[in-house]
C-alpha cells in the first residue's frame, strides 16, 4: 500500500510503504518530518491489519509533517493500541511516549507494603 503526496516542486514521493519479509513479518517504511526514512516493525500480522495500521500511520505522518491536528478516528486508535506498538511509534517519532504509570503504581504498592510491614 502506498500513499503518494506531491512535493512543492511537483514531484511525487512515497510517504508510506507496507511490506513483508519471507516470514510474513510486516513493517511500514515512511518519510518522517525531517526527511529521513523511518521504519515501524509490526511483526507477524495479517495484510488487512497491516493496511489498517498503515492508514493510521499515514494520518499520523501527515499531521506531524504539516503540523495539523489528528483525525478523531486516529486519535482514538492511538489511545487504544497496546504498549508494544505504541513504543515503536514513539521511537519513530509519530507519537509521544506514554508515562510509566504501571511501574509507578507497582513502586507505590511495594512502598506501602514495606511501610505497613515496618509498623508490625
Amino acid at each position: 500500500m502506498d500513499a503518494i503526496e506531491r512535493n512543492p516542486n511537483g514531484r511525487r514521493r512515497v510517504i508510506l510503504v507496507a511490506e513483508a519479509d519471507p516470514n510474513e513479518h510486516r513493517r511500514i517504511i515512511f518519510v518522517a518530518a525531517d526527511g529521513r526514512r523511518k521504519r515501524v516493525r509490526l511483526g507477524k500480522c495479517s495484510e488487512r491489519d497491516a493496511e489498517q495500521i498503515c492508514r493510521h500511520l499515514e494520518a499520523l505522518a501527515r499531521a506531524t509533517i504539516h503540523g495539523q491536528p489528528l483525525p478523531s478516528e486516529t486519535a482514538v486508535w492511538v489511545g487504544g493500541i497496546g504498549g508494544k506498538l505504541h513504543d515503536r511509534l514513539a521511537r519513530a517519532g509519530l507519537v509521544t511516549g506514554r508515562p510509566a504509570v504501571g511501574r509507578a503504581r507497582q513502586f507505590f504498592r511495594a512502598a506501602m507494603r514495606f511501610l505497613v510491614g515496618a509498623d508490625d
